[in-house]
């Protein structure tokens, strides 16, 4: 993004904070991604903060504040990992979300199940996290203190990861569903002619 070279951001804190409904969407999730990243490029303390949703409201950074507090909203922000630690995580997000019905992780690319032990075992084992064996955060600490734990356990774990009720079929409806399911009817292009 041209207007992102127009600010310093080496050193700088910034937090991305979208709805609560933003990781139901998986192409916010990855524009999400696209931008934490150049923003760690550029030097970025990037947090990616997730706001918990309220029943089946979706809630917003003003929602929060007004229910919450600007103290519970800070507080948020400073639990929330930092994005150059936890890339792998958000990688992740841009690719799957869990079906939360069936206990499966459903693949967008491909419109594929895999079973969770699968998906940590085989598909994603390569991916690791640092984590802090004492407070159980993603952590930088390259020292002995630090554990290289699953990234994808790590993400079935967590609770900004994407996640669905059920998988769903409702032609004409969006990505997410009435019942809150992910949507796999693609529309054909065919246009009905009167």
């Amino acid at each position: 993004l041209p207007s992102l070279a127009s600010f310093e951001w080496s050193g700088r804190d910034a937090y991305i904070c979208y709805d609560s409904d933003a990781v139901t969407n998986p192409q916010v999730v990855k524009a999400e991604g696209s931008l934490a990243a150049q923003l760690v490029d550029r030097g970025a303390l990037v947090r990616v903060v997730r706001l918990p949703q309220d029943g089946p409201n979706k809630v917003g950074i003003d929602d929060f504040i007004g229910k919450h507090g600007k103290e519970a909203l800070l507080k948020l922000f400073s639990d929330t990992d930092l994005f150059a630690l936890c890339r792998e995580l958000h990688a992740l997000s841009e690719k799957y979300s869990v079906i939360r019905d069936s206990g499966m992780i459903f693949e967008y690319a491909t419109g594929t199940l895999h079973k969770a032990r699968t998906f940590i075992e085989v598909i994603e084992a390569p991916r690791k996290v640092k984590v802090n064996p004492k407070t159980k955060l993603v952590s930088s600490d390259e020292s002995e203190n630090t554990l290289p734990v699953s990234a994808a356990a790590r993400w079935i774990e967590s609770p900004s990861r994407p996640e669905f009720t059920c998988l769903d079929y409702a032609p004409g409806e969006g990505v997410v569903t009435k019942k809150g399911g992910y949507n796999s009817w693609k529309p054909s292009g065919i246009v009905p002619v009167k």
